[in-house]
């Protein structure tokens, strides 16, 4: 169990103790060597990102070429692993919520995962470049203590990864060995009785530095805002990089995961949220569940290779590959939908649900890439072949109405289910290939010219039934962007994106996969000291295919409808002598353009009209080692998706106080100071979302 594993990461510390003193000796020997290698290697991404930086070069997770984003006709935003540790963010939704074109926490509070759009889609998440989540409910929630970097790609980006949405791709970077000694202790205690030890060492394995390590480990024993569920977690997430020659890098990453939780969202009624009611407002930690019993247990085992070899000048080769197994045990109970009071006014109908959840995933991408230099003429190509094979299994009960009877009021508990039988369900098998080539060229050091083609293969099965789907797509991408002596760079891009749609219409025939195009024209601009970056683009994004009720057959769906998503968006990064600044803001109108159920015109649901927010960090030179940052965040009002309730806009506070003495940093973060009560959104289906309460950590972490 989870509840005492905040002991094991001090365990974890003292048993390497002997192993870090032998590496302090070899410390002098290794680092010359070191650094050589990592001289040969810096184009090939061997070590990751810079963990210092706060504002990124390039995103080449994301991109898959290594390129500066002054000269990447896309819009890119990239929280470095300096700016991670500014944020203290707790889960990956809470790295996102400074973003310009990001709405996190849609849901509200959610142990069980991370919920965010991107410019009005659902994005696509990646770890490492390739996708990490398959179906739902099966898998274990990133630890962004296990993060060097997070990358946000916007708009439809198939051309790259094959199926996704419109919104983008979401690639979280992992933390890789380093050349260079670096120890990490981290400490922390907060709000809902958070207790957690973080442990972060790097560094070389031999004395001539042809082996690197790392070891990242998190414990966390916590509850949560909602009442009766934990947030606990496990991580151990050890990794190697072996240097065979000057030209080949070989790193292995194994990352595992427990977590602990259980049903944090309660998907309340309207009234006593939304609406009025005779008793009030219903208590933001209201549980209506069973304590003890209701859980979301989850356990992944993920293990990575990455391989890179430089063949000559022109070319190389960046091939990775991961193998996860994953699975969960959730057991729940909800208002039954649509959650509405029965006549006392205060009591709700349950819904039990209990399921055996699984996924089994290996992926992988190899890419040959070439950098080409005629005088006038900078080229980089890109061709790559990637695949996904993942088997999904959800085993399940569902009793509608089969939870009893609970007052939202004042709960009363101790009416657990005891009949729940789990059906098994045959597996779910999909596999993907894709082939694709994609080019960078500039000429006269200021033109810029990107393309992308791609040709996937996608099957869908349901093991043993016979049943099955094959779709494919072409799709592509194309920019122009001039990048000026005064570092301000102008551009346009169209993209393309495709998402299988399971299941066949009234004709027999399997629906065609979902289409979305994107048109974007944009402005960066960098000053020539670097330290600033800032963007601005305007969009519009069309997603075709959707499903919406077939008039002429009731009981089936056609592919007539559309979504259209119109917006704008302005981002600056700035950091200067004592002050470093994050501001953000975005104006989206996702809107139904056709449907056949009246929703038309509708505005598409959890989904804010604007969104605002500055992040400030002062270290000033006067109080050596201390930090004042803080933050305030806007998010406008969004709409249920029929149109009926416009949740309230709402604004929140943030604030960060550090200070450093030699190696020790103390610091204190606040999220949400005022400790405001906010609903994050209203469903057309009759559930509300609470967001996110006053959250405090304390935390201390010595570097050595």
């Amino acid at each position: 169990m989870l509840r005492n594993s905040v002991a094991f990461i001090l365990f974890l510390f003292l048993a390497l103790s002997p192993l870090l003193a032998q590496e302090t000796a070899a410390d002098d020997q290794t680092q010359a060597h070191a650094d050589t290698d990592t001289d040969v290697l810096e184009d090939m991404v061997v070590f990751g990102p810079d963990d210092l930086k706060l504002i990124a070069d390039d995103a080449a997770g994301a991109l898959k070429i290594q390129t500066s984003l002054m000269e990447t006709p896309l819009s890119v935003s990239v929280l470095t692993g300096q700016r991670l540790r500014d944020f203290n963010a707790q889960t990956v939704q809470d790295t996102l919520v400074y973003t310009a074109g990001v709405h996190a926490g849609a849901y509200g509070v959610d142990p069980r995962g991370d919920w965010s759009s991107i410019r009005g889609a659902s994005p696509t998440i990646f770890v490492d470049g390739m996708q990490s989540l398959f179906g739902n409910y099966n898998n274990t929630r990133p630890n962004t203590f296990s993060l060097s970097q997070v990358e946000i790609l916007k708009g439809p980006s198939s051309v790259m990864y094959g199926q996704g949405s419109t919104g983008g791709i979401i690639n979280l970077v992992s933390k890789r060995p380093k050349a260079e000694t670096s120890r990490e202790l981290w400490m922390s205690y907060g709000s809902f009785s958070r207790k957690q030890a973080n442990v972060d060492f790097t560094g070389p394995l031999s004395q001539d530095g042809r082996l690197l390590y790392r070891l990242v480990a998190t414990a966390k024993d916590s509850d949560s805002q909602t009442n009766h569920v934990p947030d606990n977690a496990l991580l151990v997430a050890p990794s190697l990089t072996w240097l065979p020659s000057d030209t080949t890098a070989v790193t292995l990453l194994l990352n595992y995961q427990e977590n602990e939780s259980g049903t944090g969202t309660q998907f309340l009624p309207w009234e006593g949220t939304i609406l009025p009611s005779r008793f009030g407002q219903i208590d933001p930690g209201v549980f209506l569940s069973e304590p003890e019993w209701d859980s979301y247990d989850s356990e992944q085992t993920a293990l990575t290779l990455i391989v890179d070899h430089k063949l000559n000048e022109t070319w190389q080769v960046h091939a990775r590959s991961r193998y996860a197994d994953s699975s969960a045990d959730y057991n729940s109970m909800w208002p039954s939908f649509p959650p509405t009071f029965l006549e006392d006014g205060r009591s709700l109908v349950r819904t039990a649900y209990v399921s055996d959840a699984a996924s089994e995933v290996f992926v992988g991408d190899v890419q040959l890439k070439g950098a080409f230099d005629s005088g006038r003429w900078q080229s980089k190509l890109l061709v790559g072949f990637d695949f996904q094979d993942a088997t999904t299994d959800n085993d399940f009960y569902y009793g509608y109405g089969q939870g009893g009877v609970i007052d939202a009021f004042d709960p009363v508990y101790g009416n657990v289910p005891t009949n729940t039988p789990v059906t098994d369900y045959p597996e779910n098998e999909t596999n993907q290939r894709g082939l694709y080539l994609s080019g960078h060229v500039k000429f006269d050091d200021h033109w810029v010219v990107t393309t992308g083609l791609r040709y996937d293969e996608t099957e869908s099965e349901v093991v043993g039934t016979g049943a099955s789907q094959k779709d494919d797509a072409v799709t592509g991408r194309l920019g122009l962007l001039y990048h000026g002596d005064a570092g301000i760079s102008p551009y346009v891009s169209f993209s393309q994106s495709f998402l299988p749609v399971i299941g066949t219409g009234a004709d027999g025939r399997p629906y065609q996969p979902r289409e979305g195009e994107q048109l974007e024209a944009g402005l960066k601009w960098q000053p020539q000291h670097g330290r600033g970056l800032l963007t601005a683009a305007a969009f519009k994004i069309n997603d075709k295919n959707n499903l919406t009720p077939d008039l002429n057959n009731p009981q089936q769906r056609i592919q007539t409808g559309e979504i259209e998503i119109n917006g704008f968006e302005l981002e600056g990064q700035w950091s200067w002598y004592q002050w470093s600044l994050l501001a953000a803001y975005a104006y989206t109108d996702a809107e139904i353009a056709a449907a056949n159920d009246g929703s038309q015109g509708n505005h598409v649901a959890t989904i804010p009209d604007q969104t605002a927010s500055l992040w400030a960090t002062f270290r000033p030179s006067a109080w050596p080692g201390v930090s004042v940052a803080g933050g305030v965040r806007y998010v406008g009002p969004s709409w249920d998706g029929a149109d009926r309730f416009s949740v309230p806009s709402y604004t929140l506070a943030d604030l960060q106080i550090g200070y450093t003495y030699r190696s020790i940093n103390f610091s204190i973060d606040v999220d949400n100071i005022t400790d405001k009560v906010y609903l994050s959104s209203v469903l057309a289906r009759g559930d509300s979302f609470y967001g996110a309460r006053r959250n405090i950590s304390a935390s201390v972490r010595y570097v050595f």
